[in-house]
């Protein structure tokens, strides 16, 4: 951690590191277990049927267009689609290592700053494997918002429910 970077907490008793900016920065982290392989969740997170759901923390949208060039430089665009419009959320493959390591890019305009980016991290531990993901520059009125998104990213691979096509379902988008 540099000196410009702290650790600090909310209400609620969690803990984000805080970058050294005018603006609220945080580093939103979740971790979860998998009773399958590193190589089987790695793969989920490309995989073409399920692109939308596993590259944006979506709560209340769905996502209604998807572009994704899965290479090291390769780019991906999701458009989600709110009740009050759409929004485009693009990105950049910084690193694809299989099967341990995810990094990219993710900007849009209402949560973005320019040196934002998701890192996923997948050990195997037995038969299984733990997911260690980091959201990295966060403004931090977005923090709560995109910790439960990808909470339940998380939560949905998880449970092996990939969507029919990259579209999400209507369920989950809120009026």
């Amino acid at each position: 951690m540099t000196s410009s970077t702290r650790i600090v907490g909310t209400d609620d008793g969690r803990e984000y590191l805080m970058h050294g900016t005018s603006e609220f920065l945080v580093d939103v982290c979740l971790k979860r277990m998998y009773d399958a392989t590193a190589e089987e969740i790695f793969d989920a997170w490309l995989d073409p049927a399920a692109r939308g759901l596993r590259l944006l923390p979506t709560v209340t949208g769905r996502i209604v267009q998807s572009h994704c060039d899965p290479l090291v430089g390769g780019s991906f665009s999701l458009v989600e689609r709110h009740t009050g419009g759409d929004t485009t959320h693009t990105g950049r493959f910084l690193e694809l290592d299989r099967p341990g390591l995810l990094v990219f890019t993710l900007s849009h305009r209402h949560c973005s700053h320019p040196d934002s980016r998701v890192v996923i991290e997948i050990v195997s531990l037995g038969s299984g494997c733990e997911v260690s993901l980091t959201h990295v520059c966060v403004t931090g009125d977005c923090a709560t918002r995109i910790e439960q998104g990808w909470a339940d990213v998380l939560e949905e691979l998880a449970t092996g429910m990939v969507p029919e096509s990259p579209l999400r379902t209507a369920e989950h988008m809120t009026t």
